[in-house]
């Protein structure tokens, strides 16, 4: 077993081309057993052969067709003897794509993460491919590496072409071969974001972006399932948490709106009239209503 060896784009990609590229590994090579990482995100499509994959202490088998996918800083290894691969190896921070509606896709979000979260490394394939799929994929995929290996006009951008097809049809394979996924739990991932960072500037488009929907999905099923729109229970959670330190603690009201999330005191206290009826001064002074709940009020 071998340890320590760390990979980096720059080895691979001059900074002045796109940040993509492929790489091919035949059939039994680099077969002994060791882990690395990069700072680079790597899709790894299994052409043919059997082995492992071992990943954050975790092994599992893998085979042709499976399709695995590694994030910087993740560190993995693979024990085998016959695998042939080939990695797409991409910097998501520098890479310049339309996205479009690509978050609409639950996969899409797993090639291209928030910055801002940690990467945590999976041994698990994210798909296996079937024949029929294998045939079209590895098509695309031999495409992309033909022409990242040329300079005819056109190359970097039709790279990113194939690049971007080579996603889409992952992502739609993966959501035809996986059971219906149940809208009330991706319309939870977003009640969970709001409930966690109430006192953060919240969007739209990131609730749209948690629950892997589109603007208008994320407000039709939202409504279906919670009853109110995503800002509304938003301002609900934030006037409620507003009441309990209105309660049970003497900060200024300035200091409880900008806990709460809201810009300025005056926008808070206006809100809070609407939601409450009366003035967060007097809630204090009075503390006649107990905190309502975001399932109250909704409409």
């Amino acid at each position: 077993m071998i340890h320590g060896r760390h990979f980096k784009i720059d080895a691979l990609v001059s900074k002045d081309e796109i940040q993509l590229t492929t790489i091919y590994q035949p059939p039994g090579k680099d077969a002994r057993r060791y882990f690395h990482d990069h700072n680079f995100s790597e899709i790894v499509l299994i052409l043919s052969g059997t082995g492992v994959h071992i990943c954050d202490g975790k092994q599992y088998p893998i085979r042709g067709g499976d399709v695995l996918l590694l994030h910087p800083g993740v560190t993995h290894g693979y024990d085998h003897q016959d695998l042939e691969l080939v990695n797409i190896v991409y910097d998501a921070k520098k890479l310049i794509l339309p996205i479009y509606d690509g978050a609409s896709m639950p996969l899409f979000r797993k090639f291209f993460p928030d910055p801002q979260e940690s990467f945590q490394g999976q041994a698990k394939p994210l798909l296996s491919l079937q024949a029929e799929d294998q045939k079209k994929i590895f098509g695309l995929v031999h495409d992309l590496m033909a022409e990242r290996t040329n300079d005819r006009p056109g190359c970097r951008l039709f790279s990113q072409v194939l690049f971007l097809e080579i996603i889409i049809a992952l992502c739609r394979l993966h959501q035809e071969s996986a059971p219906a996924e149940k809208t009330p739990f991706r319309i939870g991932e977003a009640l969970e974001y709001m409930n966690q960072y109430y006192d953060h500037a919240i969007s739209i488009e990131q609730l749209a972006r948690k629950a892997c929907m589109s603007r208008w999905s994320l407000f039709h099923h939202f409504k279906k399932a919670v009853g109110c729109s995503p800002i509304q229970y938003l301002i609900q959670i934030r006037v409620s948490r507003a009441m309990e330190l209105l309660r049970y603690t003497e900060l200024h009201i300035g200091e409880i709106a900008y806990q709460c999330g809201f810009p300025d005191s005056n926008y808070f206290c206006k809100v809070f009239r609407m939601q409450a009826g009366i003035s967060p001064r007097e809630f204090r002074q009075k503390k006649p209503l107990p905190c309502p709940t975001p399932s109250q009020n909704a409409n």
